[in-house]
């Protein structure tokens, strides 16, 4: 069972940090080790005009097979969690496991050998490769970068493009001469090389249309089923998070607000942030009552990052920031971060 949980930034708050671990422990499967470990991870940038908490001491975990969709706005922290994860930044503060390795502090070699049973998918998949390069000669360097040898690449390229649906020849073609659904399936691809224990899709649909991103996620789908892959699966769209995941955590100003079942939460929310989100979505049929739900501005404070936008709140909200709790029955796994609930 995937779990998520986010801490208390400060001493200042009274949710103890035994509650929040017993939460995020409570979720595990005691007997797995998980594929991904992320615990109690922040990070923040500072610009000339603010001082930005990117991720506010967030974690979660991933087991062997399992998939989880982190989802969230814009800015919500979720790419930044994707990157740490992957190595791209460093966190703050925070562990960050793959396989049961710590990747936070680690040497240069050690990363360059967990990083091969990790492979991430972007969301711009024309822009993921050179556009000099063909994409099976892309293919191929990539797996030359962590120790692969170009003559073993170079005899998997056909078979790898044969598994996402592409014909061998597409191993010619420069990005510019593929759709951008084909560039995608190339890119996964050059995932699928390594044999990879956990994918990272990082709003690996987001760019396609509605039709390809069905099939984008299908193959997903198929390729995690028959591989026994586990999934990391950012986006900000509920209806792909359900489509594509067991587990579902919602990230909101740097923090997981609620996390549990993919089932349980999209279409039954609790915390008042998922319940927009679900509000939000166009109906694809006449709805004389729907409306375009009123969104205030966020800003930033001590308490509940949905506070400045959220009908419920009060003193307390503004002020401390409430840890995950469970909800509903003991084995339904199902979080959420609110006062009010």
């Amino acid at each position: 069972m995937s779990a998520v949980k986010s801490e208390r930034a400060t001493a200042s708050k009274r949710t103890s940090t035994s509650e929040q671990a017993s939460a995020f422990e409570y979720a595990q499967e005691p007997e797995q080790t998980p594929v991904l470990e992320v615990r109690d991870v922040t990070k923040t940038f500072d610009t000339p005009d603010a001082h930005i908490v990117a991720c506010n001491h967030v974690s979660l975990s991933i087991n062997q097979g399992q998939s989880l969709a982190l989802v969230g706005e814009s800015g919500s922290g979720k790419s930044t969690l994707a990157r740490m994860i992957t190595g791209l930044l460093a966190p703050d503060s925070g562990s960050i496991k793959i396989l049961d390795q710590q990747v936070v502090g680690a040497k240069r070699a050690q990363l360059r050998e967990i990083y091969r049973h990790v492979q991430m998918v972007f969301q711009n998949p024309v822009e993921s490769f050179n556009p000099r390069r063909t994409l099976g000669a892309s293919i191929i360097d990539a797996a030359a970068n962590v120790g692969v040898s170009k003559a073993e690449a170079r005899s998997r390229v056909p078979e790898l493009l044969s598994e996402v649906g592409l014909p061998a020849e597409y191993a010619l073609r420069y990005p510019s001469q593929v759709s951008g659904g084909e560039c995608q399936r190339a890119a996964i691809a050059r995932a699928m090389m390594f044999d990879p224990e956990l994918i990272i899709c990082d709003e690996a649909t987001s760019a396609l249309d509605v039709l390809v991103q069905a099939q984008i996620i299908d193959l997903i789908n198929d390729l995690r089923k028959r591989r026994g892959m586990s999934l990391l699966f950012i986006c900000h769209d509920l209806a792909v998070a359900r489509a594509v995941s067991d587990d579902v955590a919602v990230m909101l100003g740097g923090r997981i607000v609620e996390c549990g079942k993919s089932l349980q939460i999209i279409g039954h929310a609790s915390h008042p942030y998922t319940q927009l989100m679900e509000a939000s979505v166009f109906p694809t049929t006449p709805d004389a009552d729907w409306k375009i739900p009123t969104i205030a501005e966020q800003n930033q404070n001590s308490g509940c990052p949905f506070y400045s936008r959220c009908a419920e709140g009060d003193v307390r909200c503004a002020r401390e920031c409430p840890a995950l709790k469970q909800i509903g029955q003991q084995d339904e796994h199902h979080f959420v971060a609110c006062w009010k609930r």
